[in-house]
């Protein structure tokens, strides 16, 4: 499930949330991806504890990412993105 919440609004936290098949993507336990750009727009409260950001900003003529795992499953999905990287 993809939400861009670019065009949201409400700057600081948004009144509703996530929109609502997001939220029934994160209640199900299926290994569903939901992909929230734009996340600083959502309240503090409406960011899942177990999630794994990606940061992407513009270095000169490249980008750089940083990924930063919040819970356990996010944080073994890191470490098996970071081996497939090391054997390429």
């Amino acid at each position: 499930v993809h939400c861009d919440l670019y065009r949201s609004d409400k700057v600081d936290g948004l009144a509703d949330g996530l929109p609502e098949e997001a939220e029934e993507a994160l209640d199900r336990a299926d290994g569903v991806c939901v992909l929230v750009e734009w996340a600083q727009r959502l309240a503090p409260g409406d960011i899942p504890p177990e999630r794994l950001d990606i940061h992407m900003k513009s270095c000169h003529e490249m980008r750089s990412v940083t990924l930063c795992a919040y819970g356990s499953a996010a944080t073994v999905l890191l470490q098996e993105l970071a081996a497939v990287t090391a054997a390429s």
